[in-house]
Order: structure tokens, then C-alpha cells, then sequence
């Protein structure tokens, strides 16, 4: 080899030494595996001590936003919940597995049937709720929350909500579990309709009638026949935006020991004296209008074809009824309240424990806070009924 050759040749060499140095010294984005959390780093550093992933030289976290957590199921040994990758790893220890990206937590499918006029609920001695503007600051309530306080437990989506727990009730025309911050509220509280399979909130969400109405008021009360207590949100002649009419609606949620009517959802809408129904008044809006469920985590939804239950409620039919067929979950939890034992199924060794209970109140030595499964301070006849509901399953592991 010619003395100019191999010059060039080592030249060369020490170039790409130098390239390859500067390459491994330049800055990007690097996303933190333990915390999901986006810093600048090189990429010896964001892979090596930071445990991170290396998102690219110059790559900005600021203006990229490389790192954006994507949401999915978490199974725990008593639950699944709606968490990032990271969220979940960090649950390691409590028995946390992430199942993947975008997998849902719970999906319930729902059957759907028509409901007659005689399905309205007169709303004599019903309670006002109590808006609390969250956005004008002008004293009005067009964009307001309330709460209602559940009067039995409520199943939904794989969930049992216990008696005494807080229902968001929304101006605009659903109701939520998930606690709403009426000081910072995200922008899908007011007129973002484009309801899609996402983890912002509101998740755990019965919409009746989702859509921008002004001043809205709203009433609840609760009425029990037999072994069913049915808790009832009516919106009352709410003015719609952006047509002006007005009309009415109910929304149903019923509880009961019977499992045919447990956790079943009625959308009841009426028209006003003269004037069209609360369906009719958005016509043309029905791209921005959302009448369905959405899951507790947030990644699934239901959704109803508005133009077709318009046409069925203007041939007479008053509502729609969603009654749950069963929820699917990536996780096996033991879904049966009165297996005691947690042996899948619930028997005579789950009968001694609650009988044990029995007649007992807080503060007694033998009360059980779980054999209260309406949550009201004893044990009782009201929670027999519930225990011989489940007495006899053997699914309880699902």
C-alpha cells in the first residue's frame, strides 16, 4: 500500500472516531422507564444509569412530546386498573402485570331493548341538585356539576359502586364516576363530543343525552319496588344549543338482588308540551352528540346511533333500556361479594361466615364490613338478600 493510501486510509479512521464520539455525546429525548417521565440525556447515559429509552439526537421533549403514556390494563390480585406501562411495573411487588397497550380493563356488552311510555318517572318530591358553575365565573350554571350520593350499590362495567358513593351529575347531560374537578376541568367537559376509546377523563360515564346545553337544571330521587331501588336523574326543558329548543329526559340506573335487572341503564326522553323531543332539537348535530357508556378505564365505549333512536322515538317508542350481558376482563378477580373463603364459589363455608355476622352493627366484635354489602353499618336482611343471590355460584373466579 502507497504511503499516500494508507495516510488517507488512517485519516479516515480517526474521523470516524471522532463522529462516532460526537454522535454518542449529542442530547435527545429519553423516556424513563420507572416513571414514564421525558428528560434530556445522551444516549449513553439515557440507556445506561437513567434506564431510559433513547427517543433520538435532538429530539425535543418539549416539542416532540416523545414520551406520552399510552394507557392499558393492570391486573392487581383484587382489581384491574387503567394504568401506563410504567404505572404498573412500579406494582410489581403488589402482583401488578400490564397486559399491553390500549387493552381495556373491562369490556361490557350491552343488549338493548325498547321502552313504552309508561316508563317515565314522575318526578313528584324529587331533589334539586345544586350546580357548581365550573367555567363562566358569570354566576350561571351552563357549564355546572352536582353530586348525588348512590342509594344502593351500583354495578357497572365489572365495577360495584357501594351505596353512598359519588355520582357526578354534568349540566350537559351525563353523569360520571369518576370525581370531576369543577376548578380543572378538561376540555372534554364542555363541548368535545367526539367521544372516543381514550383514558382522559370522564371515564365510567352514562350519557343519556351528551350535547352543549345552557342552563340546565336537573333533579334526582330514588324509588324502590321489591328488590330493585332505581336512583333517577331528570334534566328538566334544558334548552339546547344551537337550535334553542327544549324537551326533557331520565336517566335510569337500577340496583337490584335480581341479577336481570342489576346494573341495567334506561334512557327515557320526552317531548315538551307543543314542542319537539330533546333528540329532535339537535338535528343536524349529530356528529357532536353522544348517547352510550364509557368505560370505567376509558378505553372502551358504547355508543348509540342517534339518527335511528331519533326515528324510533318519533314512532312512539319512549327510550332505549342497555342491560349488561357480561364483562370481559384480561384479569382473574373473584367477582361474587359473599365468597368469603375466595375459593371460586360461594357455599355452606361462606354461609358460616355470614351467618356469624348476622344482626351485626359496627362497633359489634363479630360485624363484618364485608358481609355489609350494602355498606349502611350492619348486617341485615337487606344483605341476606344479596348473599342468597349469590348462594349456589361457582364462577366467581373470572
Amino acid at each position: 500500500m502507497g504511503q499516500g493510501l494508507l495516510t488517507r486510509v488512517v485519516g479516515m479512521g480517526v474521523l470516524l472516531s471522532v463522529w462516532a464520539a460526537t454522535a454518542s455525546a449529542q442530547v435527545g429525548a429519553c423516556c424513563l422507564n420507572d416513571t414514564g417521565a421525558c428528560i434530556s440525556a445522551t444516549q449513553a447515559d439515557c440507556e445506561g444509569p437513567l434506564i431510559g429509552s433513547w427517543q433520538g439526537a435532538g429530539v425535543s421533549c418539549a416539542d416532540d412530546m416523545p414520551c406520552t403514556t399510552t394507557y392499558g390494563a393492570c391486573c392487581l390480585p383484587d382489581e384491574c386498573i387503567s394504568a401506563p406501562a410504567f404505572v404498573c411495573n412500579l406494582l410489581a411487588n403488589e402482583g401488578g402485570e400490564f397486559q399491553g397497550e390500549g387493552v381495556a380493563c373491562h369490556v361490557t356488552m350491552y343488549q338493548e331493548t325498547t321502552l313504552t311510555a309508561a316508563s317515565w318517572i314522575d318526578m313528584t318530591g324529587a331533589t334539586a341538585l345544586n350546580f357548581v358553575d365550573d367555567e363562566s365565573g358569570l354566576g350561571t350554571t351552563d357549564e355546572g356539576v352536582a353530586t348525588v350520593m348512590l342509594p344502593a350499590s351500583f354495578a357497572f362495567d365489572g365495577v360495584r359502586y357501594n351505596a353512598g358513593s359519588t355520582l357526578s351529575v354534568h349540566t350537559n347531560g351525563f353523569v360520571s364516576f369518576d370525581v370531576i374537578d369543577v376548578t380543572n376541568r378538561p376540555d372534554t367537559l364542555n363541548f368535545h363530543l367526539e367521544f372516543t376509546a381514550d383514558a382522559s377523563t370522564p371515564n365510567a360515564a352514562i350519557c343519556p343525552l351528551w350535547s352543549d346545553q345552557h342552563n340546565a337544571t336537573a333533579r334526582s330521587k330514588t324509588v324502590t319496588s321489591g328488590g330493585t331501588t332505581t336512583l333517577v336523574i331528570e334534566w328538566d326543558t334544558a334548552p339546547f344549543n344551537p337550535l334553542g329548543f327544549g324537551g326533557a329526559y331520565q336517566l335510569h340506573m337500577l340496583s337490584s338482588t335480581d341479577p336481570a335487572f342489576d346494573g341495567v341503564v334506561r334512557f327515557v326522553y320526552r317531548s315538551m308540551p307543543g314542542g319537539p323531543s330533546p333528540l329532535d332539537s339537535m338535528l343536524g348535530e349529530d356528529a357532536r352528540l353522544f348517547v352510550g357508556v364509557h368505560s370505567t378505564g376509558g378505553l372502551s365505549v358504547f355508543r348509540r346511533d342517534v339518527p335511528t333512536l331519533r326515528t324510533m322515538i318519533q314512532s312512539g317508542v319512549d327510550g332505549v333500556e342497555y342491560k349488561p350481558l357480561g364483562t370481559d376482563s384480561p384479569c382473574l378477580m373473584n367477582v361474587c361479594g359473599a365468597d368469603f373463603d375466595g375459593d371460586g364459589d360461594v357455599d355452606l363455608g361462606d354461609f358460616g361466615v355470614f351467618g356469624a355476622a348476622f344482626n351485626s352493627a359496627t362497633g359489634d366484635m363479630n360485624y363484618s364490613e364485608n358481609a355489609d354489602f350494602d355498606a349502611d353499618g350492619d348486617v341485615d336482611l337487606g344483605d341476606f338478600g344479596v348473599f342468597g343471590a349469590q348462594f349456589g355460584r361457582s364462577d366467581c373466579i373470572q
